[in-house]
């Protein structure tokens, strides 16, 4: 039996409940897309996870087992007291308030956070269910996920720091916090001490779960770091240290974007440094390259002439399909692009599944229907650059006309474009063909501007959807842009299909002379 297996949506999915007192380097349960609908090959994908998280769990509770915690502070109803590590591990009952306080500072870091990345819904929801368990328990007695929850006094210090984070009300700090909080911060700082940067990769990928090339790169980022400037304890390093990699780098001959690209990703491990109470603050802040070129001046969308000659190119016009192009992909993917603002590598990895139609209820409330283009990454070997960036795009009336709906139902496996593979272990779906479309844009279409590449299908959108006065939080939900206004983070996960339909009546290319309509199967 495969008790770690959960189906949602018809992908499969790894769900794991983490042994309680792990909760706190874990989190309550683990669960996370196994981007397969074959129950078969989930099912292996499942037992190799399992065997990962058996040595994780073995490995965390180890050097918790060497020296057992007393339990002579435990109120008489509590016969067992959970071994819980980080901040709050040597406290008593008789410093309920200390641990109301550092929970409660514990809470807004990863509020903090869940803003900064775009999950504030699942930050409100863990938030609520530690409320409504801790409210629970106290009422009934019985904890209704834990069969070893915490102390009584510890889930009333939670649920007192998690409710003063939701009123928006302070938990002051007094003289009384003072000792217990000075000697367990004493504690917790030389144990962390001697840690590298190089340790803590593997704890980052583990909780914020990066691509493997991304954790690889990490490796190398960190490997070019202690080479420069020495294996430095975390604790340790400091600002002139990140400026003297800096410098390291560009005493190499690494260019400006390479440096700043290097740079960013050490600020991310530095930054998680400090959120897990590592370090105070981020040494790495601030310290990247200012450059005067803004994403406009690098990249331009495709002025009316250059659209123009790559739709009535011998692609469009005589059904021409260069080696490079992978069939149908060289006709299709600047259309889309053009069409609905997706990024090249959303565009390749779209699997047959994604087109469908999604019904909605039109201004007279009568129930109509639209085609739409799922981007996620719930299939197999699917990603997307962000949060942001799982969307359903309406399928534009053009791309219909001439053909796709058709093209897609034709195909009789997975895969939209059956003939992208990736360039390397590593390499998307769009890398080979990207360099082909460069190459065919300057040769054949004799597109010379250097800063119109297909990525300025992305910025014709945008344009041309300001052009139809097409609200912006409108056209952000259709090409996956997020704001960065906090109450952009309410309502529901999709964003209401109706409005994002009606725009996509509105949106036109003025001028633009697309192939014929056919029927392209």
């Amino acid at each position: 039996m495969c008790t770690h297996l959960t189906p949602r949506n018809g992908t499969y999915y790894y769900r794991r409940k983490v042994p309680v007192n792990l909760v706190e380097i874990f989190g309550k349960e683990i669960m996370f897309s196994l981007r397969t609908k074959d129950r078969d090959a989930a099912k292996i994908k499942v037992h190799k996870w399992d065997v990962h998280y058996d040595v994780a769990f073995i490995s965390a509770l180890t050097p918790l087992e060497e020296t057992p915690e007393s339990t002579e502070s435990i109120p008489a109803t509590q016969t067992i007291k959970s071994k819980r590590p980080r901040l709050y591990e040597d406290l008593t009952i008789d410093d309920a308030e200390t641990y109301a306080f550092l929970f409660n500072k514990r809470l807004r870091l990863l509020r903090e956070e869940a803003i900064t990345n775009n999950s504030w819904q699942q930050f409100n929801d863990y938030l609520e269910n530690l409320i409504g368990n801790a409210e629970e328990y106290l009422r009934t007695g019985e904890h209704p996920f834990e069969d070893n929850p915490a102390p009584m006094w510890k889930l009333e210090a939670q649920l007192k720091a998690a409710t003063s984070l939701r009123n928006n009300t302070s938990i002051p700090f007094t003289d009384s916090m003072f000792k217990a909080s000075k000697d367990i911060v004493s504690k917790v700082t030389s144990t962390l001490s001697s840690k590298l940067l190089s340790e803590l990769i593997s704890k980052w990928a583990n909780e914020r779960k990066p691509s493997p090339k991304t954790v690889d790169i990490m490796t190398r980022v960190i490997s070019r770091f202690e080479s420069i400037v020495g294996r430095l304890p975390i604790t340790d390093i400091k600002k002139v240290h990140v400026v003297a990699f800096k410098d390291g780098l560009l005493a190499a001959d690494s260019s400006i974007a390479n440096t700043n690209q290097y740079l960013s990703l050490l600020s991310t491990l530095l930054g998680y440094a400090a959120s897990q109470a590592i370090i105070e603050t981020n040494p790495a802040s601030g310290t990247k390259i200012k450059t005067n070129v803004s994403a406009r001046t690098k990249r331009s969308g495709f002025d009316l002439e250059a659209l123009n000659a790559i739709f009535n190119s011998p692609i469009y016009i005589s059904s021409d399909r260069p080696k490079g192009g992978k069939g149908e992909a060289a006709f299709w993917l600047p259309l889309l692009a053009l069409h609905t603002g997706a990024r090249l590598d959303e565009l390749c990895q779209l699997q047959v599944g994604d087109i469908y139609q999604e019904s909605y209820q039109d201004e007279s409330e009568d129930s109509q229907q639209a085609w739409v283009l799922s981007i996620t990454d719930e299939g197999e070997g699917q990603k997307l650059k962000n949060a942001s960036s799982r969307r359903r795009v309406p399928i534009h009336q053009n791309l219909i006309a001439l053909g796709f709906i058709a093209y897609v139902q034709s195909q009789k496996g997975v895969q939209v474009f059956p003939d992208l593979k990736p360039a390397s272990a590593y390499g998307s779906l769009s890398g080979n063909w990207s360099k082909w479309f460069g190459n065919y844009l300057r040769n054949t279409i004799k597109v010379a501007d250097t800063k119109m590449v297909f990525h300025s299908f992305r910025h014709n959108f945008k344009d041309y959807a300001r052009m139809a006065g097409i609200p912006s939080d409108v056209h952000n939900a259709i090409t996956g842009h997020s704001s960065g206004d906090v109450a952009d983070n309410y309502g529901s996960d999709k964003y209401p299909l109706r409005p994002l339909v009606e725009a996509m009546t509105k949106y036109k290319v003025t001028g633009l002379v697309l192939p014929m309509p056919t029927s392209r199967g």
